[in-house]
C-alpha cells in the first residue's frame, strides 16, 4: 500500500503535531488575549496590541509545549515558570522591533546631538529591562493560573449512570 505524498510518513509525526496543539491552544489563547486586553486597558494603541498579541500567538505555543505541555499534566508551577518566560519575551522582542523598525525609517543624522542618541538608547534598554522582571512576575502569576484553568477545564466528569 502506497501512501500519497501529503500523508505523514509515520503515526507518530501525526501525533506529535496532534498533542502539540492540544496541548497548547488554551494557554496560546488565554495569552493572546491577556496581552491583547493587557495593552487595550492601558491604552498602548492598536499597534502594540495587534503586535504583542501577534507575538504572543507566535511565542506561546513552542514555549508553553516546551515547560508544560511535553510533560502530560499541566501544573501550576510549571505553568508559572512558562508564564515567567513567555511575557518577558513578548515584551523584549516588541520593544526590540519597535527600535529596529524607528531606526529603519530614521534618516542617518536624524538625532542633533549624539549625546541625547545615546540617552535614548540606554533609557529603551532601562525600560527593557525594568519592563521584564515586571512581566517575568506577572507572567508567572498569570501563567499558573492558566496552568490551573487547563487543569480544571481537561477534567471529565464522571457519567451521570456511575455516579452516586
Amino acid at each position: 500500500m502506497s501512501r500519497e505524498p501529503w500523508e505523514p510518513a509515520e503515526e507518530g509525526a501525526q501525533l506529535l503535531v496532534t498533542r502539540f496543539l492540544g496541548a497548547t491552544w488554551r494557554a496560546t489563547l488565554l495569552f493572546v488575549s491577556g496581552i491583547g486586553g493587557g495593552a487595550l486597558l492601558l491604552r498602548l494603541g492598536l499597534s502594540a496590541t495587534v503586535g504583542g498579541a501577534a507575538l504572543a500567538l507566535l511565542l506561546t505555543p513552542p514555549i508553553w509545549w516546551w515547560f508544560t505541555g511535553r510533560h502530560g499534566k499541566t501544573g501550576a508551577g510549571r505553568g508559572a515558570i512558562a508564564g515567567a518566560v513567555i511575557v518577558p519575551m513578548v515584551w523584549i522582542l516588541g520593544l526590540a522591533i519597535h527600535h529596529a523598525a524607528t531606526n529603519a525609517s530614521r534618516p542617518p543624522d536624524w538625532h542633533p546631538t549624539r549625546e541625547w542618541a545615546k540617552f535614548g538608547t540606554w533609557f529603551e534598554f532601562m525600560l527593557g529591562v525594568a519592563g521584564s522582571m515586571a512581566g517575568a512576575v506577572s507572567g508567572a502569576v498569570y501563567g499558573a493560573m492558566v496552568a490551573w484553568l487547563e487543569r480544571a477545564w481537561s477534567r471529565n466528569p464522571r457519567p451521570i449512570e456511575t455516579r452516586e
